[in-house]
């Protein structure tokens, strides 16, 4: 059960005061010798103005299903970072490996992400239910979606402690791989109503399930031919493309590899699922945006040449579609990623998203002169 308040629009949400015992989850870029330090500094910090907090670190050294000390984190595992600092993070935090921290979601209140939008993602993917809400600062390359400098950890954290703070909930799709034996069933069941449907994707033993942040790639990897994928909505066939591959995404996911395959840029508060082509044979195939409650079902077309396709979710690889007795199924009913913001879309009056993508994106400026451009760069705001 949700440990916040939603309002009346479900893009956003209230989080209330932390407990007095509070458990938090540091999820820090990996191989990064300054998020490392910086995970240490907010550690420490945290321990001791907020002495009650249980401190958890992600660490893919551990094994899992245990909560190690430094003593069991051989130097010799990471030669990108400074064994003393792994130690010393060891030492602050229980260490818990990526695995088992859905086993223990229900505990965690709140979740501090150092990095990019890559740990972003990575955030997301730790936690195939409900997420806990995200505190998330920026340490990354292009920093799109967290929405802190690092610099201001201190305050943004004894703002969530003290509470409340204004969450921006960030939808997500979900991915389903199923057998065409159940596919039919599926399509019958999205007829009758969307709950008939989602009971019915639920009780299939044994299918791949993903919750989606940005996007579901099926494409067709090495292969110099195209690859023919057939897509339907809903059941009903849309149409066999001849792609390099499709892509169906979130709104966040809209900025990400849907734009650089000529998607549209949509505000991550409207709610809907976008099918965008890459590079289609055909010039008349456009991106779609769809509702949020349809489901969008893909799988290898009966003529197709270029087998196995590949399954990609949020940038991983999670597997081939080898014929077409395996459907891929995307729904609009995934848990939202809530993140914590200022207030939800404003900073000094302007649209937060829209400042960034002025400043990150630096959509629509001259590449002769970006100071002519009407946007700022991203550095010269000082964002790291």
């Amino acid at each position: 059960m949700r440990r916040w308040f939603s309002s009346a629009a479900s893009a956003q949400s209230v989080l209330p005061p932390l407990s007095s015992r509070p458990t938090v989850l540091i999820v820090r870029k990996p191989r990064d010798p300054a998020a490392l330090r910086h995970a240490i500094n907010i550690a420490k910090w945290i321990a001791k103005e907020h002495p009650g907090t249980q401190l958890l670190a992600e660490d893919p050294k551990v094994p899992r299903a245990s909560a190690v000390t430094s003593a069991v984190c051989p130097p010799q595992q990471r030669p990108e970072e400074n064994h003393d600092d792994v130690w010393e993070l060891a030492g602050l935090c229980d260490l818990v490996a990526p695995g088992d921290i859905g086993n223990i979601s229900k505990e965690i209140n709140l979740v501090i992400g150092l990095g990019g939008d890559g740990t972003m993602l990575h955030i997301s993917s730790l936690f195939q239910g409900p997420v806990p809400p995200v505190a998330s600062f920026s340490l990354g390359t292009l920093n799109f979606l967290p929405p802190f400098r690092i610099s201001e950890h201190k305050s943004i954290l004894n703002r969530i402690y003290d509470g409340p703070i204004t969450l921006s909930n960030r939808e997500r799709l979900v991915c389903q791989v199923a057998n065409d034996s159940d596919t039919e069933a599926i399509y019958s069941k999205v007829q009758d109503s969307p709950e008939s449907m989602l009971e019915h994707l639920r009780s299939i033993s044994g299918a791949q399930r993903f919750q989606v942040m940005n996007e579901v790639l099926v494409h067709r990897a090495g292969h110099p031919s195209l690859a023919t994928i057939e897509c339907r909505v809903n059941g009903q066939v849309m149409t066999e493309a001849v792609v390099d591959g499709l892509i169906i995404a979130t709104p966040t996911g809209s900025t990400a590899y849907s734009l650089s395959a000529g998607g549209p840029i949509i505000h991550p508060t409207v709610p809907g699922i976008l099918l965008t082509p890459v590079c289609p044979l055909s010039l008349s195939f456009r991106p779609v945006f769809f509702p949020q409650t349809s489901l969008i079902s893909m799988r290898p077309a009966q003529r197709a040449r270029c087998l196995p396709l590949e399954l990609m979710v949020d940038g991983k690889y999670r597997g081939t579609l080898a014929a077409r007795d395996n459907v891929v199924h995307i729904h609009g009913y995934g848990d939202p990623v809530p993140v914590i913001t200022p207030d939800a879309t404003r900073l000094e009056g302007k649209d937060r998203w829209v400042t960034n993508i002025n400043q990150r994106l630096r959509w629509n400026m001259s590449f002769a002169d970006p100071a002519r451009s009407g946007g700022q760069r991203a550095d010269d705001e000082g964002h790291e």
